[in-house]
């Protein structure tokens, strides 16, 4: 871990949540998607929408993991002075 602690998370890590969070709100979007084409009986859309809906699960899904170990290697901020310690 690094022996220095910022008082903020750095880029690196913000890149990480704020591109995992776009990603899973695009998964909702995906599946409402799929929904709309299996009412509307578009088979061919179907498998479309599915392929691209589980290539965006498997890419938060590695994301997620590095995130985790980005954070291992590199620490969590200091907390507010004004924060109690429980």
């Amino acid at each position: 871990m690094s022996a220095e602690k910022s008082d903020k998370y750095g880029g690196i890590a913000r890149f990480f949540h704020w591109a995992i969070a776009a990603m899973i709100v695009l998964q909702f979007v995906l599946a409402k998607l799929y929904e709309w084409a299996e009412a509307d009986g578009e088979r061919v859309r179907q498998i479309a929408l599915i392929a691209n809906h589980k290539s965006v699960g498997m890419t938060v899904l590695i994301l997620a993991a590095l995130r985790l170990a980005w954070r291992w290697s590199k620490g969590v901020p200091k907390l507010p002075k004004a924060m109690p310690a429980w």
